[in-house]
């Protein structure tokens, strides 16, 4: 690639880039907000002991409730799921951090490969 195609190939990128950052930061900030929201309603649906609200002309809402686990005690977790065998209540996939350092001490571990993933990082200029 020429460098006039590349400088202006990159200059578009770095502008999308910057859009893309841009919106990300609202949708984040309406995010929290939805989040906020649907606290609030759901604690509505219990004081009132409703499954469903049909809101007229644009569809319906429904309480779900799922029970989910979570880790209160991450030793007590790691022997039980040793000694019962029980693996499936993990994920399969690990930490890259851990990973990492690993490879830096040049511990090869058994059932990993490297996979070495590029992406390209901005770096802006500051505005005066």
């Amino acid at each position: 690639m020429e460098k006039s195609t590349i400088g202006s190939e990159c200059k578009k990128y770095m502008a999308l880039r910057k859009k893309i950052k841009t919106m990300a930061a609202k949708v984040k900030e309406m995010e929290s907000e939805a989040n906020d929201m649907q606290k609030g309603l759901v604690a509505i649906f219990e004081v009132e002991e409703l499954e469903r609200f049909d809101v007229p002309k644009i569809g319906s809402l429904t309480l779900k409730a799922d029970d989910m686990g979570m880790i209160e005690d991450p030793d007590k977790l790691q022997k039980y799921i040793i000694k019962n065998n029980a693996f499936e209540l993990l994920q399969k996939r690990i930490s890259q951090t851990a990973y990492r350092e690993y490879r830096e001490e040049g511990v090869k571990v058994p059932g990993l490969k490297n996979f070495t993933n590029k992406s390209l990082r901005l770096g802006w200029k500051k505005s005066v």
